[in-house]
């Protein structure tokens, strides 16, 4: 009687992560998008009576994203808080993480909020760009904005290439120095960017348009499946057993010309419960003399 389950092995189980990169745009303003925006202003804080949202905001975008780092705008290394930094280029290289926090009253910054339904796992490096009558602002890699509009070969290199041929784009990008004036940063993995500079406050209010491209990864599951020879050489079908019998097959699948066909592939798991079916195109003959091997492939 032939098998009619075979037991896989770990080698013949493969999981290739494939990294997918796709464009999110917004044209104009942003407002009734899934994107927020937060306000942030320093004044007084007092701990009677009502406190300024805005006075909040501030002092929570300095907690989380600013508070490692002091007047030379390179993070203390001594510091127990965990800012998110953003690049691993070593403390005081001109293309490290670079953050400077306003301070003072009437101090301003902003914080952008792009949900991961919009960004995956991370926005991707290079790929932040807001166009507004303020300026051309862009990432520089390593987690600073800057404000690009004055270097008009950046400038044109970008808007040249960011749609249009973005392979070419991310390819050639990082081999720019990105110059300009520094107005913020952006924490990739959280889809955060943070106006800090206060000459941009209504950067939003004169929005052309904000565009990046988010990252995520997706696995392709590769199983092969090996019949040997002497592997499933009997049908199962129910219609080859003789009427009223049993395991009695009707003559036309016991001669030795006779070859099953299969049309199906299913994994089980040790519990015997099928997890995922594959079926083939067409029915595929069982050789008698040689073995066959299904590949069963699928994105999770």
């Amino acid at each position: 009687m032939s098998l009619s389950s075979n037991t896989l092995y770990a080698s013949d189980v493969t999981v290739v992560p494939i990294k997918l990169r796709y464009s999110s745009s917004f044209s104009g303003s942003i407002s009734g998008s899934s994107i927020t925006t937060f306000r942030g202003e320093s004044g007084s804080i007092s701990l009677s009576g009502n406190i300024n949202q805005d006075s909040i905001n501030y002092l929570s975008i300095k907690h989380l994203y600013y508070s490692r780092f002091f007047n030379n705008h390179f993070p203390n290394s001594s510091s127990m808080y965990e800012n998110w930094l953003q690049s691993t280029a070593a403390s005081g290289a001109l293309d490290a993480d670079r953050r400077a926090y306003p301070v003072g009253p009437g101090s301003l910054a902003t914080a952008i909020s792009i949900p991961r339904e919009k960004y995956g796992e991370n926005i991707a490096r290079y790929s932040f760009v807001v166009s507004s009558s303020l300026g051309y602002i862009t990432d520089d890699g390593n987690g600073n904005l800057v404000d690009i509009t004055n270097n008009t070969q950046l400038l044109n290199f970008s808007k040249n290439n960011y749609f249009s041929n973005p392979n070419n784009y991310f390819e050639l990008m990082p081999t720019y120095i990105v110059t300009g004036s520094h107005v913020g940063n952006i924490i990739y993995s959280q889809g955060m960017a943070i106006i800090t500079d206060g000459n941009y406050e209504d950067l939003l209010n004169s929005l052309n348009s904000l565009n990046f491209y988010a990252e995520s990864t997706i696995y392709e599951n590769t199983v092969r499946c090996r019949v040997s020879e002497n592997d499933f050489n009997y049908t199962l079908n129910p219609s080859a057993n003789k009427a009223g019998s049993t395991g009695s097959y009707i003559d036309a699948v016991t001669g030795s010309d006779f070859r099953p066909y299969a049309t199906t592939v299913g994994l089980y798991n040790q519990q015997n419960e099928l997890l995922l079916v594959g079926k083939l195109g067409n029915p595929t003959s069982i050789p008698s003399n040689t073995d066959l091997t299904f590949v069963v492939r699928w994105d999770s």
